[in-house]
């Protein structure tokens, strides 16, 4: 929810500041990519904990996939948009902040499930 809150608030221009700093270059974008991936990731296997997919001899978690998904599909998507592009060093910074977060959350529910 904060997430959102302040993905609004940078949209509408309140933390200009915030958008500004995003922008400055490409490391800084990179970062937040990470960021937020890492967070959304946490959330996302914290809400569908301990729901997983299974295939073939493989059990992956849905809320990891569905992030999965999610960031390829918005890099993908950007192709088809007009002012925007699909930048691979965004979609990897992505991943990477998928990987954190679930590793963040196996660490979290390992010690509060132990």
């Amino acid at each position: 929810m904060v997430i959102l809150l302040v993905m609004c608030m940078i949209m509408v221009g309140i933390l200009r500041d915030a958008k500004d700093w995003v922008y400055a270059n490409h490391v800084n974008d990179k970062i937040t990519h990470i960021t937020f991936a890492a967070i959304l990731t946490f959330l996302a296997g914290y809400i569908l904990y301990p729901r997983k997919l299974h295939i073939f001899n493989f059990e992956i978690p849905l809320g990891a996939l569905i992030m999965f998904f999610l960031f390829s599909f918005d890099e993908a998507s950007q192709v088809l948009l007009p002012g925007r592009d699909a930048d691979p060093f965004d979609l990897l910074a992505s991943y990477t902040g998928l990987v954190i977060g679930y590793l963040f959350f196996r660490q979290w529910k390992s010690r509060k499930m132990g």
